[in-house]
């Protein structure tokens, strides 16, 4: 997991869009069956839909329940179709202060893997903010939010794969499934959570409202400010979190020392916090105190959320509490090129191992090993820079015109900042 490239906190507030009409339930996913299947792709810690836009043409979207509503990140589609909006709105980006303007068009067809036809009324941005495809070096044009499942049973099954649907009143939670309590609002996923700071000043154990967002490849990010209890460790790394509406989400990175989500327990866990002012907080009524991503999420085999009962249902791996790989290079990666196949340094450490040997941003990775990059993935890549701690990476970078071979070992980030 890299320490500063793959969260994606899409916070966004939108105004009134939504008719009366649009608050039916999404039962036309369901087509008559008890059950439906849409296969997705688990990439970068992303779940990956491929599907055609306005029944035509080909994109991928990220299936994310921490956003309410369907998005598509760059209008020249839109305009390129004829397609005629409904009215102009304001949205809030990522630190809730930034107003830009989107666009909402009604009824855009989608045909979902297998055949399912939908319509959907759809959130288009004026331009693509986000630029997620060169951040995670896949093809991302959009995401479904939770409105687009309206009332359904929403099941990721992780272990094979896809999605699965259920109208509620059919629907069975697995046998080795845990059920817990949640909270739906605005077709979002809350649950509580247990949380202890790494900071000697909170050693007590604290409650925290977190949002179930699987549109962030993370584990969990905290707003500071949120609550008294969260605190910042005193080991952290200042860095880039990620890309959110309004730009670059800044923010620490640290390891917590508990957080327990209803009964399933990690320790020392690699934690994120974000610096939202407590001002804009009270003024914007955010009312929950982070979010857990993606990547925690993956450990359980299976997650279901009923919209209608307010329920979750769990299923977990065996090694849902083992450790969590990270970053232990330094290295912020791009993707960038037709084919988003050519990784650009974005930015470096300071005191990092990759730092020490003066890679600097902006250096191209042409050779990873004896291997040339374009037999690797910008995932494949950020990989092998959180393996063990003690394994030397060897890399050919450009820099202009010249060729520079650079070697570095990996090691804990954290553990060096304590001593």
């Amino acid at each position: 997991m890299p320490l500063s490239r793959i969260i994606f906190v899409f916070i966004i507030i939108v105004l009134s869009i939504c008719p009366s009409k649009c608050q039916m339930l999404a039962s036309d996913l369901m087509q008559g069956k008890q059950k439906v299947t849409i296969p997705f792709n688990y990439r970068n810690g992303f779940i990956v839909i491929d599907l055609k836009f306005n029944n035509f043409m080909p994109m991928s979207f990220i299936f994310d329940t921490g956003a309410e509503h369907t998005i598509l990140f760059d209008r020249q589609i839109t305009d390129i179709f004829g397609i005629e909006y409904d009215r102009q709105i304001k949205i809030l980006g990522s630190d809730l202060s930034i107003v830009m303007k989107a666009q909402i068009a009604r009824k855009i067809p989608f045909v979902l893997p297998n055949d399912i036809r939908v319509k959907r009324d759809i959130i288009v941005l004026d331009e693509d903010y986000l630029h997620l495809s060169e951040i995670n070096g896949i093809d991302i044009d959009g995401l479904l939010g939770g409105e687009f499942f309206k009332g359904l049973v929403v099941q990721i099954n992780f272990q094979k794969s896809r999605i699965e649907l259920y109208n509620p009143d059919n629907f069975k939670p697995c046998k080795n499934c845990t059920a817990h309590d949640i909270e739906i609002k605005d077709h979002k996923p809350y649950i509580q959570a247990d949380y202890v700071s790494s900071s000697t000043m909170n050693p007590d154990t604290s409650q925290l409202k977190l949002l179930l967002d699987s549109g962030a490849a993370t584990t969990f990010l905290l707003f500071l400010e949120s609550d008294s209890t969260i605190v910042a460790p005193k080991t952290t790394i200042p860095g880039n979190l990620g890309r959110g509406l309004g730009g670059d989400i800044l923010g620490l990175i640290g390891k917590s020392r508990f957080i327990g989500v209803d009964g399933y327990n990690f320790k020392e866990v690699i934690t994120y916090f974000q610096d939202i002012d407590s001002m804009i907080i009270n003024k914007q009524e955010v009312d929950r105190h982070g979010i857990i991503g993606n990547v925690l999420l993956s450990r359980f085999k299976k997650i279901a959320i009923d919209y209608t009962f307010s329920k979750l249902y769990l299923e977990p791996s065996d090694d849902y509490n083992e450790d969590f790989e990270y970053d232990k290079s330094g290295i912020n990666l791009i993707a960038l090129g037709s084919n988003l196949d050519q990784y650009f340094i974005n930015t470096v450490i300071i005191d990092s191992p990759a730092y020490d040997v003066g890679i600097l941003p902006g250096d191209l990775i042409i050779k990873y090993g004896w291997w040339s990059t374009r037999w690797y993935s910008l995932e494949g890549i950020t990989n092998r820079l959180s393996s063990k701690e003690g394994k030397k990476i060897n890399l050919t970078i450009k820099r202009g015109e010249e060729k520079i071979k650079k070697s570095f070992i990996l090691r804990d980030l954290f553990t060096d900042n304590n001593e």
